[in-house]
């Protein structure tokens, strides 16, 4: 199961603009007039400039899953192992720790919100 969430998070944004780049290309061999070859032309620019974007912030993005990741194994471990099955007892973060947790998960759902405002 990890091997699909992982799979899904770092290959499915590749993959994804691997194929428009794929389809860009093929649209411009087949284009028949200058027209179809800028609009090919402009879709082509669109995704490598988006695999460059990707090559930047990467990393960035990798580090702020991992951020993410860690608050979210606590929580889900706080949720279903101690709360819902009653299996155990998770010491509490301590109020540095809190505080953390807050700005990552604030900060991921705000960065995600403008990433889609901004796509707009």
């Amino acid at each position: 199961m990890i091997n699909r969430v992982l799979k899904w998070v770092f290959g499915g944004g590749l993959s994804g603009i691997a194929h428009e780049l794929q389809e860009a290309y093929s649209a411009r061999l087949d284009a028949t007039n200058d027209s179809d070859r800028i609009k090919a032309d402009e879709r082509i620019a669109k995704a490598q400039a988006s695999v460059d974007a990707m090559r930047v912030g990467g990393l960035a993005s990798v580090v702020r899953a991992a951020w993410a990741g860690l608050f979210f194994a606590y929580e889900a471990k706080l949720i279903l192992w101690d709360k819902m099955l009653g299996w155990g007892v998770t010491d509490p973060l301590n109020e540095n720790q809190a505080m953390i947790e807050m700005i990552v998960i604030g900060f991921f759902f705000l960065d995600s919100t403008v990433d889609r405002v901004r796509r707009r």
